[in-house]
């Protein structure tokens, strides 16, 4: 299964009704040029589109329309051409919303749906062969993102109709929906095939009942941060018993769920879903949906204020910045390559304020990469980097390599050179500035940053403002 990726997003097509004490979420909707309150429509698709439809194409290819000759109901369908591996646009997959770009290219208008009178999204459907869509859903917002995204993974097909429903799990929290339905599949073991979709709405059934939620995959996990650090949640999921007695799983994101705390004032959460340390403390995060209590808790511990590392006061115009938020950093840095299977480094990056820090836990060493191709610091001097230690210095060793690929530009070419060091001594508790010299030479052709804890009880630490000055 293939995730949705923003540059695969095209252009906008207009579809006509013919076609030519609780932490609480809900879809912050702008102030501007916004009505009082939204239509609740349930209709998407019948025999025609609702009124201020519109469809984005996730690729290159427009491989949807309306079919009158085959349907389940009525004298219309939607329908979805997918292309055999290796044919032009590879995949297959659109949105449709409501509201969103003028037609002459200007400015969002406001558009959504208020559904909070409804339970499920559901639709008839059926295809040219067995097969099994990939992904379906609501809640992709052109403006606002997924935040309420739900859908429904690997949906089998085949030549008979049938009923699909994706519940929803809180109606209160979408008053103001704009991503109605989208879709995102791929050829079949290499074939291509069609797929149909009709009677596509929103309705209140009433027969739709929770089974069970789960955070942290039903887990009870302990975190701690500073303040202002956002918290994350995942292994969020959601069973359904559906009318005819089934089990539905579904793929929701955490902005459905709300969490009740033990203790008051130690984190707090926003209107998208996001829980962040506001206050001292510890607390635990006791989780439910639509009011109903779910699997696993979260306990908190807040950390108190972050010490943030020094301001950088190198000459931008002389900096070449891989991760700083004081300069513009170059494209294509990555902090973690993700070595196996030696490597046991993972991360727990966070953002204070604003403010970027990246996190290596359980460190032994790690690779980057610092752009896309090679970096030319053949006009810089020196690499500068910001450490943080939060645990015990006694015993710590870090060695940082800096590896440039030669001539050849390529890993491991036979030109391969490098320079580092190897640092000994840290101030517990405080912000630990060093540069590396970069010497005349190997300096032109930089591909890998390399560290390494060179057996020693560094095991976790906090990097910021990384530059070449």
């Amino acid at each position: 299964m293939k995730n949705i990726k923003n540059n695969y997003v095209k252009p906008i097509y207009l579809l006509g009704l013919v076609f030519i004490t609780v932490f609480s979420c809900e879809r912050e909707i702008s102030d501007d040029a916004v009505p009082a309150s939204f239509s609740n429509t349930s209709e998407v698709f019948l025999d025609g589109f609702s009124g201020g439809m519109q469809f984005q194409a996730f690729g290159d290819i427009f491989n949807f329309q309306v079919d009158n000759d085959v349907t389940y109901k009525g004298t219309a369908s939607m329908r979805f051409s997918v292309p055999a591996e290796g044919e032009t646009g590879s995949f297959a997959g659109g949105n449709f919303f409501t509201g969103g770009q003028n037609p002459d290219g200007s400015s969002f208008y406001a558009g959504g749906r208020d559904l909070s009178d409804y339970d499920a999204l559901t639709f008839w459907a059926k295809s040219s062969i067995s097969a099994e869509i990939n992904e379906v859903g609501f809640g992709l917002n052109p403006e606002q993102g997924d935040q309420f995204r739900v859908s429904l993974k690997n949906v089998k097909v085949n030549s008979n109709w049938k009923k699909y429903y994706i519940p929803i799990p809180d109606g209160s929290k979408l008053k103001g929906e704009q991503g109605l339905f989208y879709y995102f599949e791929d050829a079949e073991e290499g074939v291509g095939y069609t797929f149909w979709i009709d009677e596509l709405q929103f309705e209140n059934l009433g027969t739709l009942l929770q089974v069970e939620s789960k955070i942290f995959n039903g887990s009870d996990e302990t975190t701690s941060g500073f303040t202002g650090v956002d918290i994350p949640v995942s292994g969020v999921s959601a069973l359904y018993s559906l009318p005819d007695g089934s089990h539905q799983a579904l793929d929701l994101t955490t902005s459905y769920f709300d969490y009740i705390p033990s203790e008051l004032n130690v984190v707090s959460g926003d209107n998208l879903g996001s829980i962040y340390v506001s206050g001292a403390g510890t607390t635990v995060l006791t989780p439910t949906l639509d009011g109903k209590k779910g699997q696993g808790t979260l306990t908190v511990e807040s950390l108190g204020d972050f010490l943030f590392a020094p301001t950088p006061s190198q000459d931008a115009a002389g900096v070449i910045s891989l991760f700083s938020n004081a300069y513009t950093n170059v494209a294509g840095y990555r902090n973690n390559l993700y070595w196996e299977p030696w490597q046991t480094t993972t991360n727990a990056d966070f953002s204070v304020t604003g403010d970027d820090i990246i996190n290596y836990v359980d460190f032994n060493f790690v690779g980057n990469t610092l752009t896309e191709g090679v970096l030319d610091a053949s006009a810089q001097s020196n690499f500068h980097f910001d450490l943080f230690i939060p645990g015990d210095v006694a015993g710590a060793q870090l060695n940082v390599v800096l590896r440039d690929f030669g001539a050849d530009g390529a890993d491991g070419g036979g030109d391969d050179s490098e320079i580092g060091m190897t640092f000994t001594s840290f101030t517990a508790g405080e912000w630990n500035s060093f540069d590396i010299p970069l010497g005349s030479t190997n300096r032109d052709s930089l591909g890998f940053i390399i560290w390494d804890n060179v057996g020693s009880t560094l095991t976790n630490f906090y990097l910021d403002n990384l530059y070449f000055y």
